[in-house]
């Protein structure tokens, strides 16, 4: 057996799940066909929210029917953030410099300072 079939099989067996390690996010206006709302310039219709907001959910589909749009669904995706192009920008030059991205990245930060105090990072 090669490497690519012993990969395959392994990952064909893995038993893998996403851990969720936010309850804040961003609920997106998710269509059928999988695509999200948005414009040209990759601004998303999006509403920032704690997981399972109905209020914030109901307003959502509010602003995607103002927009014409009467099906779908709200998405959660949790741990992210709207950001400015500046944000942008300073996260770009941040992951460059090797630096975690996004400063307000709270998972991080504790990984970060459990690190340090296990005494893997200074």
């Amino acid at each position: 057996m090669d490497d690519e079939e012993l990969l395959k099989k392994v990952v064909k067996n893995a038993r893998v799940s996403a851990v969720e390690e936010a309850d804040y996010g961003l609920y997106y206006w998710k269509m059928p066909d999988g695509t999200y709302i948005g414009d040209d310039e990759g601004n998303f219709l999006v509403v920032p929210s704690m997981r399972g907001d109905l209020t914030k959910m109901a307003k959502m589909a509010d602003a995607a029917r103002s927009l014409g749009v009467n099906e779908g669904q709200p998405v959660f995706m949790a741990g992210q953030r709207k950001v400015t192009d500046e944000e942008y920008q300073e996260q770009l030059e941040r992951l460059a410099a090797g630096e975690q991205p996004d400063e307000w990245d709270v998972p991080a930060l504790i990984d970060t300072m459990k690190a340090q105090e296990a005494g893997l990072r200074d």
